[in-house]
């Protein structure tokens, strides 16, 4: 049902002629399947795009570490709610 949804909206999308549309409806064409995986499985990317936003946080607040193991521990206590910055905050 969602594919054929989808193909609707592409066909009259290319009708309306409107040229801002085209770098979209190539985008969509492109990758047609894998908008219709999230269909089926109901899974998207927010969880790793949260995951790397907290690594991310925890290498500005840092800023640098000695070596790789330092930042993956910090990440580490960071996820697990062993520390939190409003209520324990993490050691530098």
């Amino acid at each position: 049902d969602a594919a054929n949804h989808l193909v609707a909206w592409l066909v009259a999308a290319t009708n309306t002629g409107i040229g801002a549309l085209r770098d979209i409806l190539k985008l969509v064409d492109n990758h047609f399947n894998e908008i219709l995986n999230w269909f089926n499985s109901g899974m998207s990317n927010g969880v790793m795009e949260g995951i790397n936003s907290v690594i991310q946080a925890v290498k500005g607040r840092a800023r640098g570490f000695r070596d790789w193991r330092n930042l993956r521990t910090m990440c580490y206590l960071r996820s697990s709610g062993l520390c939190d910055p409003i209520t324990r905050p993490c050691p530098n």
